[in-house]
């Protein structure tokens, strides 16, 4: 008798698993999403589906598999294309900071060039260039430009600007 009230009691546990768990289709659908949102433990769920059978068990446990492979595989995707995008936009506007960059440094050199031009000629000769750069105002402008008259000396940055050799 005795053996008869554990078999009860553990077919009244099953039959109270089942019914709370899975007694209807929408109170199986919301088990299983409890399950993997992490609201009820996985074992309390599958415990009296494998009481019925171990292959429901199997079932259940590649069920969660699959469904949180996905959520984390979507997830990661929508990092990832977060980030791509981010580092794209950042290339993109690193680049047009650059080309506005040496848009202006070409207009400051051209500017510069024709304040040494002292006959007007359109060409900047070398005396012009080197009475030019004797002014400490142009030599620090020339520098913030990148032309460090200092380590080169004139006649090199001259030379540079000299690309025909006419002088």
């Amino acid at each position: 008798k005795q053996y008869d009230s554990v078999f009860e009691d553990k077919q009244e546990k099953l039959y109270r698993g089942l019914t709370s768990n899975y007694g209807s289709l929408p109170r199986s659908l919301y088990t299983l999403y409890m399950c993997i949102s992490g609201g009820v433990s996985w074992t309390e769920a599958s415990e009296p589906l494998i009481e019925i059978s171990p292959v429901l068990g199997v079932v259940f446990a590649i069920y969660i598999a699959f469904s949180l492979f996905c959520v984390l595989n979507i997830v990661t995707g929508i990092f990832v294309e977060n980030a791509t995008k981010n580092t794209q936009i950042d290339e993109d506007t690193m680049l047009m900071e650059e080309m506005e960059q040496r848009r202006r440094w070409a207009e400051e050199a051209k500017s510069l060039f024709h304040k040494a031009d002292d006959d007007q000629s359109g060409e900047l000769t070398w005396p012009e260039f080197a009475v030019w750069v004797q002014d400490v105002r142009v030599q620090r402008r020339l520098d913030n430009l990148g032309l460090d008259l200092l380590a080169t000396g004139p006649k090199s940055v001259f030379q540079l600007f000299d690309y025909d050799n006419t002088g």
